[in-house]
């Protein structure tokens, strides 16, 4: 045999060896998980000898390497009630249960049971499948509803009030004790929360139609864009136009150029952030247009938001996507009243 082939040989059996080595590394971290998963009865024996009842396991859940299982169970006798069982996956032993909390959870879904073919009829749905059901967190219940019809934060008020402010009456006519309702739109990330207890002081639609806009300033955004946008059109030109492009491009109305970032107890906006695209290569000294658009802007700001809503921010972001963009606080602004000069500090020249 040549030297060439040995050496081959050699390499390959390294190569080889390497593998098996690898492959017994993975199976001696893996293979006791695997082993040591808790098997069923685990749980079961547990649920039956503290509880006296038998159980039927819903789901299991794993959280990655070395995590605790969680097994979720309902006793075969009622299956309203659905709680939560912790093994440790080591020794099998139990960790804990939350049925005194599940207990506490059912006593008010026995309420919820009374509206809930009404609350279906209007629209809503549970979070992962029609079954519409109470989550619990130790002391906090909440409701999680899919709103197939969608939330309409553009015109929030002349759209979906009267339909939250029913659920909400409806909850409140079943006497079920809940913390908050969850409203989750089922076409986007947007979510509604009710919060019961501050919303009890609601007398009205009105009155509750405020206490939302505090926690949801989304829509209190959308209302001052409606209320601006003829003007805000009107200064616009060819260089520059208010909000964000990837969100014009994609039709993503949902999203305001302007965004109130506090809001008062009576429901108004007392700061701001807003976002203008600007055209491509614009943020250069070079450019003849960038004072005079930057002043044509910030007049618009003093005429329209200032001094009753502080415009905390200003993005301008280049129209080809590019990520260039200039950020423009309000201190800054108030610093260099000469826009020449918070060009140059801005473009650090």
């Amino acid at each position: 045999m040549s030297k060439t082939m040995k050496i081959i040989l050699s390499v390959v059996g390294l190569f080889v060896a390497l593998i098996a080595v690898s492959i017994g590394y993975l199976y001696f971290q893996f293979s006791p998980l695997m082993e040591n998963a808790p098997p069923d009865y685990v749980v079961k024996n547990y649920i039956e000898e503290k509880y006296g009842f038998e159980i039927d396991i819903i789901e299991t859940r794993t959280y990655g390497m070395g995590a605790s299982p969680e097994f979720i169970v309902s006793p075969e006798t009622d299956e309203d009630i659905r709680f939560n069982v912790i093994v440790d996956s080591s020794d099998h032993s139990v960790i804990e249960d939350d049925y005194s909390y599940a207990l506490e959870a059912d006593k008010e879904f026995q309420k919820l049971k009374t509206v809930i073919p009404v609350i279906k009829e209007m629209g809503f749905t549970g979070e992962e499948n029609p079954d519409i059901r109470l989550n619990y967190n130790y002391e906090s219940i909440s409701l999680i509803l899919m709103d197939h019809e969608g939330i309409n934060f553009k015109m929030f008020a002349a759209d979906g009030l009267d339909r939250y402010y029913t659920l909400y009456q409806l909850i409140v006519e079943s006497q079920a004790d809940l913390d908050n309702i969850v409203i989750a739109d089922e076409s986007s990330s947007y979510s509604l929360d009710l919060f019961m207890e501050p919303l009890a002081e609601a007398k009205n639609k009105e009155e509750f139609l405020t206490i939302l806009k505090t926690y949801h300033p989304l829509i209190v955004s959308h209302e001052l864009v409606r209320q601006l946008q003829d003007e805000a059109a009107a200064i616009e030109n060819e260089r520059f136009y208010f909000g964000n492009q990837f969100a014009k491009e994609h039709g993503d109305d949902e999203d305001p150029w302007l965004h109130c970032i506090e809001v008062s107890e009576t429901a108004e906006c007392t700061s701001a952030h807003i976002t203008i695209t600007y055209q491509e290569d614009g943020f250069t000294s070079g450019n003849p247009y960038f004072a005079e658009d930057l002043e044509t802007i910030f007049g618009f700001i003093a005429t329209h938001l200032e001094p009753e809503i502080r415009v905390e921010t200003i993005s301008l972001e280049a129209d080809d996507l590019s990520g260039d963009s200039l950020e423009i606080g309000y201190e800054d602004r108030m610093k260099y009243e000469d826009v020449d000069e918070l060009i140059a500090f801005l473009l650090n020249e």
